[in-house]
């Protein structure tokens, strides 16, 4: 039967089912009543099976491999909407069946069977009428298509894709479970309605999918909110967008970064085919997954691990910076956080050390070159200038740091406090982001003493000391950037 089901909205999402249906009894010498001038509602009883547990098995995003099929067995109180399916002509031999609602049935029992009863209308079922056209009724008779729909375990029937979703099985299953059956009528007698069909088959008409999220290092992450974006491909395109807030309660249940999610249709027979784009927020950090020419079939379940990439870091003035950030090559700031995740083609090359109201002094992440040189080295035209032409910052000066520069940028002040532990968490914050300085070893500072000797800093252990040295040593280069 060739089916254009406008008005039920084949969307979602899990378990579903094979059905076995046995034709109701009738008595052959049951005496037909009289017409009544009011709808007749008959009994529909259907016995039907759902088959086995579904188990499951990792498959990739381009689903190759064996997809795995999706079953479960019925509970009791599980409602079944009958729906008479109003056949309209098209031309070149087209038909459109309008569905109209007749009844409901409901599982007797819990199991991979049960069987499902319930009242529907037989006669003054109100049909046509769509699109402003006039309307008639009509009395159930053999040869009449029904369709029996399975929608969720709530009975709510389904939901927009946008709407519901929490990441959640369960709520999958509540709100996005569903299955139809073709059946045909073959009586009407007394009190009974008997279908032609011995056996009727449910089709699945809903799939899942079971991301595990997680960063471009392989580590889980659980996003406080996942918006899918989907452009299908089919014969029903459809551009849609769903927002889900993802509470703690469900990663509870799943685990660190994995979620069960439903996608549109694109159509009932192949469930969804097109683009999908996930953004996924957790806490202060944005992080996205694309992929085109994706295919989910209906009664499969998928399991994809997907690796998403964080979002560049937007990074902010040297002005608005603060102690311990990292200065990228753009001549921003940014969060230590954000080292490994800046905007392409910057890299991190300083750290602010010191900051005040109106400036402040951020050191090399490495030393300046890979040896050690003597003060008239250290101050001539090649070190420092060729680290500046190669770290070129706007909004920036690079130097060869004052030993006044060393103490505010390890110290914190102009006086020097050698026991502070502000020398352990300049270690520390540099050895974060770059390169720590040289445990029990001098760097040059660009004070004189006199003829002979200039300043140098001396760090060992935690501690660090200024003393006058010779100019003659050879001491390793840290340049320094003042803005």
């Amino acid at each position: 039967m060739k089916k254009f089901m406008t008005d039920i909205k084949m969307l979602a999402a899990l378990f579903i089912a094979g059905v076995a249906m046995t034709a109701c009894s009738s008595d052959d010498n049951f005496e037909q009543p009289a017409e009544p001038t009011t709808p007749k509602t008959c009994t529909l009883t259907v016995n039907a099976t759902k088959g086995d547990d579904a188990t499951t098995r990792a498959l990739a995003l381009d689903e190759s491999g064996v997809k795995n099929e999706l079953n479960a067995t019925w509970t009791a109180g599980d409602k079944v909407v009958v729906y008479y399916m109003h056949p309209r002509g098209m031309g070149e031999e087209e038909i459109m069946y309008t569905p109209t609602q007749i009844g409901t049935l409901e599982a007797q029992s819990s199991g991979e069977s049960t069987t499902f009863t319930g009242e529907i209308t037989t006669t003054g079922i109100t049909i046509g009428g769509v699109f402003g056209g006039s309307s008639e009724t009509h009395d159930l008779t053999t040869g009449d298509k029904l369709y029996l729909s399975y929608s969720g375990t709530l009975g709510e029937g389904l939901q927009p894709f946008s709407q519901k979703q929490d990441g959640s099985l369960q709520t999958l299953a509540n709100y996005f479970d569903y299955a139809g059956a073709d059946v045909t009528v073959s009586s009407v007698s007394g009190s009974t309605v008997s279908i032609n069909e011995a056996s009727a088959q449910f089709e699945n008409l809903s799939y899942i999918v079971r991301f595990t999220l997680k960063d471009k290092a392989g580590n889980a992450i659980s996003p406080s909110k996942l918006v899918i974006q989907c452009q299908t491909t089919g014969e029903y395109p459809v551009v849609a967008t769903a927002n889900i807030d993802i509470p703690d309660a469900t990663y509870t249940a799943n685990g660190a970064g994995v979620v069960f999610v439903q996608l549109p249709q694109t159509n009932q027979t192949t469930g969804f085919s097109g683009n999908i784009t996930l953004t996924a927020s957790v806490g202060n950090d944005t992080y996205t997954y694309t992929k085109s020419g994706v295919t989910f079939t209906n009664g499969k379940y998928y399991e994809i691990t997907v690796k998403m990439l964080k979002q560049a870091a937007t990074g902010h003035a040297l002005s608005e910076s603060a102690v311990g950030e990292v200065v990228g090559s753009d001549g921003k700031a940014y969060a230590v956080a954000d080292k490994d995740n800046l905007p392409t083609g910057v890299t991190a090359v300083a750290m602010v050390a010191y900051k005040n109201e109106t400036g402040g002094l951020a050191i090399s992440l490495t030393d300046a070159i890979g040896y050690s040189v003597n003060f008239s080295q250290a101050t001539g035209t090649y070190v420092i200038p060729t680290w500046a032409a190669a770290h070129p910052i706007t909004g920036g000066e690079w130097r060869l740091p004052s030993a006044e520069d060393w103490q505010y940028m390890m110290w914190g002040s102009y006086n020097q406090d050698r026991g502070s532990e502000s020398i352990s968490t300049f270690q520390t914050n540099l050895g974060a982001v770059g390169e720590a300085l040289v445990n029990d070893g001098y760097y040059w500072t660009s004070t004189v003493v006199n003829d002979a000797n200039a300043k140098a800093v001396y760090y060992k252990d935690g501690l660090a000391h200024i003393y006058d040295v010779s100019k003659a040593n050879n001491w390793h280069i840290r340049a320094c950037l003042a803005f």
